[in-house]
This record gives structure tokens, C-alpha cells and sequence, in this order.
């Protein structure tokens, strides 16, 4: 199955994501969740779905904690979409792997600026992934998809602000 997500189009609105996916030849969407109140809207998520005879393979939950009406608890988000899911007979969630940082937001006049900090609210989400992500699955009958996330380069170091970015730290969860 070939999926294409709506966060790979996310200035285009749902409609026309799912018209070009259907127009292109995809098998199936994923939603990803975001500050578009559709992507939260089980009855219009699956009036799209039929329009276009493409279902909904999975759900990306939220990566930033600023989406309107949705907790900013990375936990409590993957709550959320989980009873989307479930709602919408999707079987698969798919979260980011837990930042290893934080940031605040400074804002301006037309600017803002993130600045990191080390008081990351993904500890949370760290901790539960480690104690609680293999029952959470088997109780809630989803398939929980953990995407890593890219490294990247600082004068010539490499940098992962993600915990568990490597293949050689996924055996620490069994259910994998």
C-alpha cells in the first residue's frame, strides 16, 4: 500500500490533498493532525474518504504542542488522536520519537523566536514510551507506528534531538 500523508501538503487544504492522491494513483491518506480544524473532524474525514474511495490507513499525532483545542501534553495528544482513530476505525497511530529538548517561544512584533531549553515537556512522553507504550497498544488494539526523526550536521557535528534515534537503540522495545 502506497499512502501519501496531508502533511506533505499541509498549505493545501484536506479536499484537495485527497483529490490529488486519488487523481495520482495512491493507495490510501494519512491524516496528519494539525492546527486544520478538518484533520480533527471525524464526520468530514470520512465523507473525504468516501468522496474520493481512498481510506484513512493511518493517523499522525500532533508534533507541536500548538494546536488549537488539543492538549499541549505530547501524552494527552497521543490520547486524543488515538480516540480519533479508534472513532474513525483506523488502526494505526503514528507519533514522533520524544525530543531530547524543549524550547520556549519568544514573540515579537512580526517575528517569533524558538530558544531550546533542556526542561522538555517530552520527559513525559520519554517515560511513558519506555513503561507504558506496549500495554497502551495491546489495550487500545491500534498498531502504534514510532517515526524517527532526521540528525542533522552543526559546524561538521552531528546532532540527534530525538530520544532513541537509531536502530541500535529500538531492541530496548521488545514489541517492536
Amino acid at each position: 500500500m502506497i499512502a501519501l500523508s496531508t502533511g506533505s501538503l499541509y498549505t493545501y487544504g484536506l479536499a484537495r490533498v485527497f483529490e490529488l492522491a486519488a487523481k495520482t494513483g495512491f493507495d490510501a491518506v494519512e491524516i496528519l493532525i494539525d492546527a486544520r480544524w478538518d484533520t480533527r473532524q471525524a464526520s468530514y474525514l470520512r465523507q473525504l474518504s468516501a468522496d474520493y474511495r481512498l481510506p484513512i490507513c493511518s493517523l499522525h499525532a500532533p508534533f507541536v504542542p500548538f494546536v488549537p483545542g488539543w492538549p499541549g501534553d505530547p501524552v494527552q495528544r497521543l490520547g486524543n488522536t488515538v480516540t480519533l482513530a479508534q472513532g474513525l476505525g483506523v488502526e494505526t497511530v503514528v507519533v514522533h520519537l520524544p525530543l531530547r529538548v524543549g524550547y520556549v517561544v519568544v514573540r515579537g512584533f512580526n517575528h517569533s523566536l524558538r530558544l531550546p531549553t533542556f526542561l522538555s515537556p517530552y520527559r513525559k512522553m520519554r517515560h511513558w514510551m519506555k513503561s507504558e507504550l506496549a500495554t497502551f497498544e495491546a489495550t487500545n488494539g491500534l498498531k502504534l507506528c514510532v517515526e524517527n526523526m532526521p540528525a542533522f550536521r552543526l559546524l561538521g557535528r552531528r546532532l540527534n534531538l530525538y530520544w532513541w534515534n537509531n536502530l541500535q537503540e529500538w531492541p530496548r522495545f521488545s514489541h517492536l
